[in-house]
């Protein structure tokens, strides 16, 4: 990763990292980062990364359930902005959800997620997007990294 995201860490396993995403627009969002160097595309993920992958995914999902209860999850492995192999793990709220008495709400729930949410703002679509309290998008990583980290020791 270019930038330095370590504090940001909640949990390793062999091939796969995960990572609390700096952007806490969608609460509990997370990157799941390939540890492996030169991997770029999901297609050619080794058989070993493809099976511990949806492990990482099984792992994470429950944990949030435990965390924030969601009401259904996005699982997004693009790579158009970072060439490495990595996926953004989004849950999604049919309703505001508070958590550390910031609120978080999910404007765009039932349709795709959206990633330029900025305290507010509309995007390119004019659709109002997931836009917590102003703070929360700010919001330090670590209270949730710090959770995160719990939940996967319960």
């Amino acid at each position: 990763m270019a930038k330095d995201f370590s504090k940001n860490l909640v949990k390793a396993y062999k091939h796969w990292e995960i990572y609390v995403h700096e952007n806490q627009g969608y609460l509990g969002r997370c990157v799941v980062w390939c540890k492996r160097k030169d991997a770029l595309d999901l297609a050619d993920a080794t058989p070993e990364e493809q099976a511990e992958l949806f492990l990482v995914l099984q792992d994470l999902r429950e944990a949030s359930k435990r965390a924030f209860q969601p009401d259904w999850f996005n699982y997004s492995f693009l790579g158009n902005d970072t060439r490495h192999l990595h996926g953004h793990f989004i849950p999604r709220y049919a309703k505001p959800k508070t958590f550390e008495d910031i609120l978080f709400e999910d404007k765009c729930y039932g349709h795709n997620y959206k990633t330029d949410h900025r305290n507010g703002e509309k995007g390119s679509s004019g659709m109002a997007l997931a836009t917590p309290a102003p703070a929360a998008s700010a919001a330090k990583p670590c209270l949730y990294t710090q959770k995160s980290r719990r939940l996967f020791k319960e």
